[in-house]
Protein backbone atom coordinates (compact mmCIF):
# COMPACT_ATOMS: atom_id res chain seq x y z
CA UNK A 1 0.00 0.00 0.00
CA UNK A 2 1.29 3.49 -0.71
CA UNK A 3 1.67 6.13 1.17
CA UNK A 4 1.15 9.88 -0.88
CA UNK A 5 3.43 12.95 -0.82
CA UNK A 6 2.65 15.90 -2.77
CA UNK A 7 5.36 18.28 -4.09
CA UNK A 8 2.97 20.69 -5.92
CA UNK A 9 0.77 24.05 -5.68
CA UNK A 10 -2.17 22.50 -5.45
CA UNK A 11 -3.41 23.74 -9.17
CA UNK A 12 -3.90 20.52 -11.98
CA UNK A 13 -0.75 18.23 -10.15
CA UNK A 14 0.06 14.40 -11.12
CA UNK A 15 -0.86 11.98 -8.61
CA UNK A 16 0.43 8.50 -8.33
CA UNK A 17 -2.84 6.25 -8.48
CA UNK A 18 -1.42 2.90 -8.11
CA UNK A 19 -2.32 1.53 -4.62
CA UNK A 20 -0.09 -1.68 -3.73
CA UNK A 21 2.78 -3.55 -5.44
CA UNK A 22 2.10 -6.95 -6.55
CA UNK A 23 4.31 -9.74 -4.51
CA UNK A 24 7.84 -10.18 -5.93
CA UNK A 25 9.39 -13.98 -5.88
CA UNK A 26 13.07 -14.27 -6.13
CA UNK A 27 13.98 -15.73 -9.60
CA UNK A 28 10.58 -14.99 -11.35
CA UNK A 29 9.98 -12.83 -13.70
CA UNK A 30 8.43 -9.40 -12.35
CA UNK A 31 6.61 -6.76 -14.24
CA UNK A 32 3.78 -3.79 -13.10
CA UNK A 33 3.16 -0.67 -14.55
CA UNK A 34 2.51 2.35 -12.37
CA UNK A 35 -0.52 4.94 -13.08
CA UNK A 36 -1.17 8.61 -12.93
CA UNK A 37 -3.56 11.18 -13.26
CA UNK A 38 -3.79 14.31 -13.15
CA UNK A 39 -0.95 17.07 -14.55
CA UNK A 40 -0.10 17.51 -18.02
CA UNK A 41 1.36 14.10 -19.60
CA UNK A 42 3.75 12.44 -20.81
CA UNK A 43 4.91 11.45 -17.08
CA UNK A 44 8.23 10.63 -16.29
CA UNK A 45 9.04 8.34 -13.04
CA UNK A 46 12.25 7.92 -10.95
CA UNK A 47 12.55 6.73 -6.90
CA UNK A 48 14.22 7.93 -4.48
CA UNK A 49 15.28 5.15 -1.49
CA UNK A 50 14.63 4.82 2.48
CA UNK A 51 15.70 0.83 2.91
CA UNK A 52 18.31 -0.43 5.40
CA UNK A 53 19.66 -3.47 3.06
CA UNK A 54 22.80 -2.59 1.22
CA UNK A 55 21.55 -5.60 -1.46
CA UNK A 56 19.33 -3.05 -2.50
CA UNK A 57 20.22 -0.58 -4.95
CA UNK A 58 18.04 2.50 -5.10
CA UNK A 59 15.53 1.24 -2.96
CA UNK A 60 14.29 -1.91 -5.13
CA UNK A 61 15.46 -5.05 -4.47
CA UNK A 62 18.53 -6.35 -6.71
CA UNK A 63 17.22 -7.21 -10.36
CA UNK A 64 14.79 -5.22 -10.28
CA UNK A 65 14.38 -2.08 -12.10
CA UNK A 66 11.89 1.19 -12.65
CA UNK A 67 11.69 2.32 -16.13
CA UNK A 68 11.45 6.42 -16.88
CA UNK A 69 7.68 5.02 -18.79
CA UNK A 70 6.53 3.76 -15.62
CA UNK A 71 7.58 -0.11 -15.64
CA UNK A 72 9.06 -1.69 -12.81
CA UNK A 73 10.71 -5.19 -14.02
CA UNK A 74 13.61 -7.03 -13.73
CA UNK A 75 14.01 -10.56 -11.65
CA UNK A 76 15.90 -11.07 -8.69
CA UNK A 77 18.56 -13.70 -8.27
CA UNK A 78 18.09 -16.65 -6.11
CA UNK A 79 21.11 -16.23 -4.38
CA UNK A 80 20.36 -13.17 -3.02
CA UNK A 81 21.27 -13.99 1.05
CA UNK A 82 19.90 -10.98 2.71
CA UNK A 83 17.28 -12.10 5.40
CA UNK A 84 15.36 -9.63 6.80
CA UNK A 85 12.69 -10.16 8.78
CA UNK A 86 10.31 -12.50 6.46
CA UNK A 87 13.19 -14.49 4.91
CA UNK A 88 13.25 -11.96 1.72
CA UNK A 89 14.75 -9.35 1.13
CA UNK A 90 13.07 -5.71 1.98
CA UNK A 91 13.06 -2.10 2.23
CA UNK A 92 10.86 1.02 1.22
CA UNK A 93 10.88 2.69 -2.19
CA UNK A 94 9.55 6.27 -2.94
CA UNK A 95 8.59 6.51 -6.55
CA UNK A 96 7.92 10.11 -8.25
CA UNK A 97 6.04 11.10 -10.95
CA UNK A 98 6.82 14.53 -13.31
CA UNK A 99 4.19 15.80 -15.02
CA UNK A 100 5.36 17.93 -18.53
CA UNK A 101 5.57 21.12 -16.65
CA UNK A 102 8.01 19.83 -13.54
CA UNK A 103 5.12 19.25 -11.57
CA UNK A 104 5.88 16.40 -9.06
CA UNK A 105 4.60 13.82 -6.80
CA UNK A 106 5.75 10.79 -4.40
CA UNK A 107 4.72 7.53 -2.81
CA UNK A 108 6.01 5.16 -0.83
CA UNK A 109 5.77 2.13 -1.18
CA UNK A 110 7.29 -1.65 0.48
CA UNK A 111 9.27 -4.22 -2.03
CA UNK A 112 9.50 -7.23 -0.42
CA UNK A 113 11.24 -10.08 -2.69
CA UNK A 114 10.34 -13.36 -1.12
CA UNK A 115 11.86 -17.00 -1.33
CA UNK A 116 9.71 -19.07 -3.64
CA UNK A 117 7.47 -20.97 -1.73
CA UNK A 118 7.37 -19.01 0.91
CA UNK A 119 3.63 -18.73 2.01
CA UNK A 120 4.62 -17.38 6.19
CA UNK A 121 4.00 -13.88 7.08
CA UNK A 122 5.61 -10.93 8.37
CA UNK A 123 6.25 -7.30 9.07
CA UNK A 124 8.44 -5.47 6.80
CA UNK A 125 11.01 -3.88 8.61
CA UNK A 126 12.76 -0.26 8.66
CA UNK A 127 10.51 2.44 9.41
CA UNK A 128 7.55 3.89 7.58
CA UNK A 129 6.99 7.04 6.42
CA UNK A 130 5.59 9.43 8.95
CA UNK A 131 1.71 10.47 8.64
CA UNK A 132 0.99 14.16 7.79
CA UNK A 133 -2.62 15.66 9.58
CA UNK A 134 -5.25 16.00 7.25
CA UNK A 135 -3.20 13.90 4.75
CA UNK A 136 -4.35 10.83 3.42
CA UNK A 137 -1.71 7.71 4.53
CA UNK A 138 -1.31 4.22 3.69
CA UNK A 139 1.23 1.86 4.45
CA UNK A 140 1.67 -1.85 4.50
CA UNK A 141 2.71 -3.22 7.54
CA UNK A 142 3.14 -7.19 7.05
CA UNK A 143 3.45 -9.37 3.95
CA UNK A 144 2.57 -12.92 3.00
CA UNK A 145 -0.40 -14.72 4.87
CA UNK A 146 -3.65 -15.05 3.38
CA UNK A 147 -6.08 -12.17 3.62
CA UNK A 148 -8.17 -10.86 5.67
CA UNK A 149 -5.50 -10.24 8.22
CA UNK A 150 -5.91 -9.21 11.47
CA UNK A 151 -3.31 -6.67 13.22
CA UNK A 152 -4.00 -5.03 16.97
CA UNK A 153 -1.76 -3.36 19.06
CA UNK A 154 -0.28 -4.62 22.33
CA UNK A 155 -0.23 -0.90 24.25
CA UNK A 156 -0.79 2.41 22.99
CA UNK A 157 -3.23 3.26 19.92
CA UNK A 158 -3.13 4.37 16.44
CA UNK A 159 -3.68 8.19 16.07
CA UNK A 160 -7.26 9.30 15.50
CA UNK A 161 -8.25 8.95 11.53
CA UNK A 162 -6.39 5.83 11.22
CA UNK A 163 -6.93 2.36 11.16
CA UNK A 164 -5.95 -1.07 10.55
CA UNK A 165 -6.50 -2.58 7.17
CA UNK A 166 -7.17 -6.21 5.63
CA UNK A 167 -4.45 -6.74 3.87
CA UNK A 168 -1.70 -6.03 6.67
CA UNK A 169 -1.74 -1.89 6.68
CA UNK A 170 -2.70 0.52 8.19
CA UNK A 171 -4.42 3.78 6.36
CA UNK A 172 -6.65 7.18 7.08
CA UNK A 173 -6.42 10.73 7.49
CA UNK A 174 -4.80 11.44 10.78
CA UNK A 175 -6.83 14.35 12.23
Amino acid sequence: IASGIGHCDGNNCPVITTVSMPPITKGVGYSTQLQASGGTPPYEWGLTFSGTSSEIISGLPIGIHLFHDGRIAGTVPTHNTFGGDIGGVGGFATIKVIDANGKTSQATYPFVANDPGQSAFGFIGGESPPATVEHHYSQLLVVGGAPPLTLSLVGGSLPPGLSFTSDGGVSGTPT
